[in-house]
């Protein structure tokens, strides 16, 4: 079977997500590879995990072919989050920003968020965001959730709740600025490799970005024209 997504876990456990094949974990310390059954799967289930990630309660998240899957402790099998709007989806990407609120991203859906303490336990869509073709979702070092997408590169400051958009600055200025990102990785504090379409990786040293619209611990953006700025 191919492997999608290879994750550690605090506890040190190795999580693989597989293409059909479901989910599953090896614990080091008893020697033991176990499938982890996803609610609703049956014998024949063809599930694809595209992406795995842990919370602030040390929760397992799997985004999957059949959405977006929670693992409590040792409890089987992981449930699944459902979205406000109650339709399918399938997540691609899946991270936990510093303030523990889990953001999604999905195909022609965009982003969608759950944030800490929240009483529905269901998605939120992040309506605002100016663009629903996203690649990636990274968390950094101090918390911030970076989204690259195939219209820029975007950042949530969790502290302040914003969102700010990162334009890319190439060496010779005769190069087009990259707009089509699709991987972010952090190698030191604040200093970030960039994966572009056509334009290779770009080392990037973050800067303040520019501000675009505010987000709500809600699940809601504030519509204030004073918050909201238009892209640079």
């Amino acid at each position: 079977n191919s492997t999608k997504a290879l994750f550690e876990d605090s506890k040190g456990a190795i999580w693989a997500g597989t293409l059909k094949g479901g989910l599953y974990r090896y614990q080091p310390v008893f020697d033991v590879f176990e499938r982890i059954p996803l609610l609703g799967e049956t014998q024949d289930s063809e599930t694809i995990v595209w992406d795995i990630c842990e919370d602030a309660q040390h929760d397992i998240l799997a985004a999957t072919n059949k959405g977006l899957f929670r693992l409590s402790g040792s409890q089987h099998p992981a449930a699944r989050i459902p979205l406000t709007t109650k339709e399918e989806y399938y997540p691609l990407k899946a991270s936990v920003d510093g303030a523990g609120n889990l953001w999604v991203s999905t195909p022609r859906k965009g982003l969608w968020t759950l944030p800490r303490g929240s009483m529905t336990q269901e998605l939120v869509p992040a309506e605002n965001f100016p663009t629903t073709n996203i690649k990636d979702l990274y968390t950094d070092s101090e918390g911030d959730l970076w989204i690259a997408t195939d219209d820029g590169l975007f950042r949530y400051a969790f502290r302040t709740g914003v969102f700010y958009r990162h334009q890319l600055t190439l060496p010779n200025p005769r190069d087009k600025s990259p707009t089509f990102i699709r991987s972010v990785v952090e190698t030191s504090p604040r200093s970030f490799w960039i994966g572009t379409s056509k334009q290779g990786a770009v080392h990037f040293n973050t800067n303040t970005g520019t501000r675009l619209i505010e987000f709500l611990g809600s699940g809601e953006f504030a519509r204030d024209s004073t918050v909201a700025c238009s892209v640079g």
